[in-house]
């Protein structure tokens, strides 16, 4: 708010022969009374202050400190016009404070008493219905055509005011596998014959004919105790780098050994290291089983690592590569085995998970899984 300081116009008058012009009785009055105003500090009422102008001339800025005239012009202006645009400025300012300051308060207030509305655990309910009944339903089928166990399903994130827990009846999947092991008979196997036994669990033996030669009586207990005694040629040849000649006498070799010793001539072969051509499939009166789950038993030779890859890497149908000769693998064998039947794993012989799949079987064909 700017005031007019009566002392200086008093100045002004003397030196610059200021002219005022069209003064009533009623502006004299007012001028007095306007002076005292100023000199108490206190501010016009613009009310009551007449609507005629002062007219001011021939300004002198050099004492004019102020800079509220311009130089060289006539300015009309008067004190309504000054007492009016500054206190609007400072009425919109307040107006606007209290205007933010209101709802602020009101906010507040709403955020500290209203409680949490209802309808939102309404929604969360729903949703979880639904995420809940599509699955729902494809369980229920499991459970008429499988048998089941039971499996209990909690989340106590699902409702963050209940926080209930949803039980379901599921079937815990039945996993069937064939665990297979191959350059044997050595050294291992009838420790891993103990543990098979132990476990009431039946294997595959893809077995050389130089190894049965020498372990005739390991192979007896093959026979005795329920395993499939398979074909692994005689002494490890390569497919891809020998004739098709000496594949069928490396392989008939290895019949003739294995019926020596058992009695009965297998049908199954693996070729060594899962090499084989198509024409020559062709020329094998076998079932050819290749494998799903390499383990790399004979890479790693670390029990540990041996029997993660067997439980993490076997599904139902899979066909389980490991070797007899390698005591680390017997001994992942012995920590697997306990974990996965507790996962609901079934262990078969190859024949028989053809059987238990219910798969008919060609020879020549090579079966990297069976389901």
């Amino acid at each position: 708010m700017k005031y007019i300081n009566l002392n200086k116009i008093k100045e002004l008058t003397k030196t610059n022969k200021v002219k005022i012009s069209k003064i009533n009785k009623f502006w004299k009055i007012i001028v007095f009374s306007f002076s005292i105003t100023i000199l108490t500090g206190c501010e016009i009422n613009k009310e009551y202050v007449p609507n005629e102008k002062l007219l001011i001339t021939e300004v002198d800025y050099s004492k004019n400190n102020e800079g509220i005239l311009n130089k060289n012009k006539d300015i009309f202006t008067t004190p309504k016009e000054q007492s009016v645009e500054e206190p609007k400025e400072q009425s919109v300012e307040q107006s606007v404070e209290e205007l933010i300051e209101e709802p602020k308060e009101q906010l507040v207030e709403q955020s500290v008493e209203e409680p949490i509305e209802e309808p939102k655990e309404q929604s969360v309910e729903q949703s979880v219905e639904e995420l809940i009944e599509e699955p729902k339903e494809q369980l229920v089928e499991e459970v008429k055509t499988n048998e089941t166990t039971n499996v209990s399903i909690e989340n106590n994130n699902i409702n963050p005011v209940s926080s209930a827990a949803i039980s379901i009846d599921v079937k815990n999947e039945v996993k069937k596998i064939a665990l297979t092991f191959d350059d044997g008979p050595g050294k291992y196997t009838n420790k891993l014959l103990d543990i098979l036994k132990k476990n009431d669990i039946k294997a595959t033996f893809f077995v050389l004919g130089s190894k049965a030669k020498n372990n005739p009586d390991i192979l007896l207990r093959m026979k005795e105790e329920g395993h499939q005694i398979a074909n692994h040629s005689y002494d490890h040849i390569n497919f891809f780098e020998t004739s098709n000649e000496n594949i069928i006498k490396n392989i008939n070799k290895t019949e003739k050994t294995i019926e020596s010793i058992v009695g009965e001539i297998p049908n199954y072969l693996r070729p060594p290291y899962g090499n084989i051509y198509d024409e020559q499939k062709k020329i094998l009166d076998y079932y050819l089983i290749y494998w799903t789950n390499d383990t790399l038993d004979w890479k790693f030779l670390d029990k540990d690592k041996v029997a993660d890859a067997i439980i993490n890497d076997s599904y139902d149908g899979s066909i389980v590569l490991l070797h007899d000769i390698h005591k680390t693998s017997v001994e992942a064998v012995e920590i697997a085995i306990p974990k996965m039947l507790k996962q609901g794993f079934e262990f078969y012989t190859v024949e028989e998970l053809f059987e238990e799949k219910g798969l008919e079987q060609e020879y020549g064909n090579l079966y990297r899984k069976i389901r």
